[in-house]
């Protein structure tokens, strides 16, 4: 789950990134850079947490079934996306 919600957040940042530089190529330095930025951020620890109590206060097994779970990966993607100039 946690996966999921920091790859699209991160994937998120590279977008902003290249979208206020008007970069036209997306080479592998800007995607390192904005990962770093990602995963530098408060958002990664906020997500991974939102992670991490999700899954305690559910059962194992219902924590996992695909709908739920992907309910909630939806839910802590939109609780935290960054506002652009947050971080850029």
């Amino acid at each position: 789950m946690a996966y999921v919600a920091n790859l699209t957040l991160g994937m998120e940042t590279l977008f902003h990134m290249i979208q206020r530089k008007e970069i036209v190529v997306i080479t592998r330095t800007i995607v390192a850079e904005a990962y770093d930025t990602y995963y530098r951020s408060p958002t990664l620890k906020e997500v991974n947490m939102a992670v991490r109590d999700y899954i305690g206060d559910e059962e194992v097994f219902k924590a996992f079934r695909r709908d739920k779970a992907a309910q909630k990966v939806k839910d802590i993607i939109e609780n935290c996306r960054c506002i652009p100039p947050e971080r850029f």
